[in-house]
């Protein structure tokens, strides 16, 4: 269904970051899922990303501290605070959604999926003027507020461009303009950030796909 693209269940490339849940892409629901079954990525694979957490650290030291991040996040931070711009941030979050809703929801087409990205565009260039009315820098909602829709955002645009590059309907994936399964889009679609506003995409053999195939060649032999 999507996430962050999960090896054996928890694993990442990050090592020592394991990923549980709805955020997780453990392929274990297929191309779609029916509503409540996602107990399944929270209550087995919470359990094994704790283990596998767990067994990791033992016996571990903290990893230097990136100071570059933290002085660019500090960056980011006194710029929203610094910022000057009338631009109302909550309504930017509510169009974002319902511009989502109604272009990438249920029923998909190349019309409304470009439409989409050229909005996403729009937001993505107006999100850097975005700045706090309250100055408070502890526990400021408006901070969160704001942090929340730069990743909505990002989120949205690597939807969107998966969902214009698979032009075929699968699972949950149901595009008007292309209604019907192909079997040349039987992989996985991974969105990579190269750098900032950067992304690249890719088709990845589905794991579970390629694991049953190896199955039954072997059975086959």
């Amino acid at each position: 269904m999507g996430g962050i693209e999960a090896f054996d269940g928890v694993d990442t490339q990050i090592k020592g970051f394991f990923v549980c849940g709805e955020c997780a892409s453990n392929g274990v629901h297929g191309a779609n899922r029916l509503g409540g079954n996602s107990l399944l990525e929270g209550a087995v694979f919470g359990e094994l990303a704790g283990k596998k957490a767990q067994k990791y650290s033992f016996g571990r030291e903290f990893l230097p501290i990136d100071y570059n991040t933290i002085i660019s996040d500090i960056k980011l931070i006194d710029k929203i605070f610094d910022s000057q711009t009338t631009k109302n941030f909550n309504a930017m979050r509510i169009s974002l959604g319902k511009m989502m809703f109604v272009n990438v929801g249920i029923e998909r087409n190349e019309e409304g999926l470009l439409k989409a990205y050229d909005y996403i565009s729009y937001l993505r260039s107006e999100v850097p003027t975005l700045h706090c009315i309250h100055k408070e820098r502890t526990n400021n909602v408006e901070l969160i507020s704001i942090l929340e829709l730069r990743n909505s955002i990002e989120v949205s645009e690597a939807l969107v461009l998966s969902a214009l590059k698979r032009q075929e309907s699968r699972g949950s994936h149901y595009r008007k303009d292309f209604n019907k399964t192909d079997i040349h889009y039987e992989k996985s679609i991974v969105t990579e950030e190269m750098k900032r506003s950067i992304l690249r995409l890719s088709f990845k053999e589905s794991r579970w796909l390629y694991r049953l195939r190896s199955i039954f060649k072997q059975k086959s032999i």
